[in-house]
């Protein structure tokens, strides 16, 4: 083992995927800046905003299927694996996310011109805050409610490992006939292609824990790279007409596998701010919607946008949303997952406590 290269734990530091993680939200965040850009100011840089997406949630769904299925690669029929992982996994995304949802909610009560009147109703509240299949309160968090469903399957699998392995395999079939229309489209969440998309990053881990990569990883990633460029330059231009996260889907699953191998090679120095992005990205992702809102809303009524130009303020917006959004995750996460941590080795204590006793 090269040193630096594995954590304590025998697990590869992936410092690289930090940095790749950290590019994709911004590019997510652009996407979204720009399409707001675009309503407020009708500034549409590159058209962006007619672009179906960035590609950067293509890559955070290759992404979460790659780290879940390399972490928990050895975890299949385990015992109580299941529970232990559905119950990980809940208490990393939802402290953070019912907390900017409800804060959401009250900035809509208290500004309802910053929403429509349908997202107060009760019963859209509590589908947002659940994950349910449904338009959320926070709408850049659409791709959250494929994360958690995929959570649960990967549960399952933990549970019953041969028996979700085929029902893994006919569900993807299904998922493919939808997509090029020799069957019916049956649901579009249950049967979304965002999940093939996470399936690409497990299928990623397996062949990344099985095969070396290392001698080709920068030609892998270098096509995966060029694959995007590719896809960006057809959407400035329309060229052809074409569904992007068919192509971001191949092109994240080359990148994903070279950058994973890159980083099992040996150590390589990262860019410590994209390193910080990175480990920041959850909450970036969270809170920049409302965020770059109330930015834009600011900047409107100050008219800075006449002042500075809209490239200018385009660039300004994203700067002050990460940095806002940096925030939130030194003060808020930081602090909920020391609070989720305490809680549960107050209870680990106890039940030692008890077990002596006993």
């Amino acid at each position: 083992m090269a040193p630096g290269v594995y954590r304590d734990d025998g697990r590869i530091k992936f410092n690289l995927i930090q940095c790749f993680r950290a590019i994709a939200i911004l590019f997510v965040l652009l996407g979204h800046v720009s399409g707001l850009f675009h309503r407020y100011f009708d500034y549409d840089w590159f058209h962006i905003s007619e672009w179906r997406r960035t590609g950067g949630v293509d890559f955070f769904f290759v992404l979460s299927g790659f780290m879940i299925a390399y972490l928990y690669s050895r975890s299949a029929g385990v015992p109580g694996k299941a529970i232990s992982f559905l119950i990980k996994r809940l208490k990393r995304i939802y402290p953070l996310y019912f907390l900017v949802t409800f804060m959401a909610v009250m900035l809509l009560y208290l500004f309802p011109m910053l929403g429509e009147e349908q997202e107060r109703h009760p019963l859209v509240i509590i589908k947002s805050l659940l994950l349910w299949p449904s338009e959320p309160i926070l709408s850049v968090t659409w791709s959250l409610q494929y994360i958690a469903f995929f959570y649960i399957m990967y549960a399952l699998y933990l549970a019953k490992p041969k028996l979700m392995k085929i029902a893994a395999a006919v569900w993807t079939g299904l998922v493919l006939l939808m997509e090029i229309g020799a069957v019916p489209v049956l649901n579009d969440y249950l049967f979304s292609f965002s999940m093939i998309e996470i399936l690409a990053g497990c299928l990623a881990a397996y062949l990344f824990l099985r095969f070396k990569w290392e001698r080709i990883w920068l030609l892998i990633t270098g096509a995966g790279i060029l694959g995007y460029f590719a896809v960006w330059t057809n959407n400035v231009y329309s060229m052809v007409e074409i569904y992007e996260p068919y192509f971001y889907c191949v092109f994240s699953f080359l990148i994903m596998l070279g950058i994973a191998a890159a980083d099992r090679k040996k150590v390589r120095r990262s860019p410590k701010v994209l390193l910080y992005l990175g480990s920041a990205s959850y909450s970036i992702y969270i809170a920049h919607g409302p965020i770059a809102q109330l930015y834009i809303l600011l900047w409107r009524k100050l008219g800075l946008d006449e002042m500075f130009g809209h490239f200018v303020s385009l660039c300004a917006v994203i700067i002050l949303t990460v940095l806002s959004s940096c925030l939130v995750y030194e003060h808020v996460e930081k602090r909920l997952a020391a609070a989720v941590r305490e809680g549960r080795g107050s209870r680990i204590q106890l039940l030692r406590v008890k077990k002596k006793v006993s």
